[in-house]
């Protein structure tokens, strides 16, 4: 891992290439996921990458707030049923 790291000092390239490579297999392997949803009416028709971005904003959007301004810990089940209700709500296919 040390090598690997003072190689990507030296060849910034090899960050972009490994970058680019674990992004087409999580797009690939979410597709696959996402397809089935969809195909079941239970997700909307839309790019794994869009699914992708909804998932993790909502994820950082409660993370970075509770760490920076919050002194109260976290209730992670209610923060998480928040979470889950927002993006059931906003991923479910409207017919």
């Amino acid at each position: 891992m040390k090598i690997f790291i003072q190689e990507i000092g030296k060849n910034p390239e090899l960050l972009v290439q490994m970058t680019n490579m674990l992004a087409d297999l999580l797009r690939d392997s979410f597709n696959d996921i996402f397809k089935v949803y969809q195909d079941n009416g239970e997700l909307v028709r839309w790019e794994s990458m869009r699914i992708m971005r909804y998932c993790t904003s909502v994820m950082i959007g409660y993370l970075i707030p509770n760490v920076i301004m919050d002194d109260q810990p976290v209730d992670c089940e209610k923060v998480t049923h928040d979470a889950v209700e927002f993006l059931c709500a906003g991923l479910t296919p409207r017919n």
